[in-house]
């Protein structure tokens, strides 16, 4: 779901490397754990929303929201 929102743009992620070899980074995996990376930007917000609402009913997963966190850099208008 992650790939396919990065893919379209819905959530950027950030770029590293060289102009000529450089590669888009939208998400980390470690083992139970997800880093999501996003511009700061309110729509991008809402695409997040919308990816992290769907995780669920499609996996069958669930989101412990008491041991999640958002972090924030720079500053986000209307958030």
């Amino acid at each position: 779901m992650i790939e396919a929102t990065s893919t379209t743009w819905l959530i950027s992620g950030f770029s590293m490397g060289r102009s000529n070899a450089s590669m888009s980074i939208s998400h980390l995996l470690f083992a139970d754990d997800t880093i999501i990376f996003c511009d700061s930007d309110c729509e991008q917000m809402v695409n997040l929303c919308c990816v992290l609402t769907w995780f669920e009913p499609m996996s069958g997963l669930r989101i412990n929201l008491d041991k999640s966190h958002f972090y924030q850099w720079g500053e986000v208008d209307n958030v």
